[in-house]
């Protein structure tokens, strides 16, 4: 089964249609600065004695991220910097998918509409969503199945907007 960290986010909910290039990249260098504060402010204080953390906090307060990983890789060899972005990846990942799908999901689940193919398409974008979610929550990343998913949303939602 394929993994979280296998998944480009961005082709599996459809954001290339959705969203310009510009705002995919601001929404990649949002996630990848979160991915790197929780490594540095969550998962690495978790292995380190509070001198350690002192010495590496000193040593890289004003420098960028390159040379604060070079620090916990020359000075902090027993660290597995690489493993805790992974397992961090996986956790952001999977946070933003659900939300982006739940956010998606509230915006027409509440809406009715007086044609009846329109409401149709609602609630076949509700469940093709619901069962996306399903499937994100229990970390099952059937990448075609959920992107089949997404799509057949993608199409119920242009169906609404009509």
């Amino acid at each position: 089964m394929t993994q979280i960290s296998d998944v480009d986010i961005i082709a599996l909910l459809g954001l290339e249609e959705k969203l310009s290039p510009g705002e995919i990249d601001e929404m990649l260098d949002t996630l990848s600065k979160e991915i790197w504060f929780r490594v540095l402010n969550e998962s690495l204080p978790l292995y380190l004695d509070k001198d350690e953390l002192e010495k590496l906090t000193k040593a890289t307060i004003d420098k960028g991220l390159d040379e604060t990983l070079s620090y916990i890789k020359e000075n902090l060899p027993r660290i597995n910097i690489q493993f805790m972005f992974l397992e961090t990846t996986q956790v952001v990942k999977k946070e933003f998918v659900v939300e982006y799908i739940k956010d998606w999901r509230n915006g027409f689940q509440n809406k009715k509409y007086s044609e009846e193919f329109k409401e149709n398409a609602r609630l076949i974008f509700v469940n093709c969503l619901n069962q996306t979610l399903k499937l994100v929550e229990k970390n099952q990343w059937e990448k075609d199945k959920i992107e089949k998913l997404i799509k057949e949303a993608i199409r119920q939602e242009y169906v609404m907007k009509k």
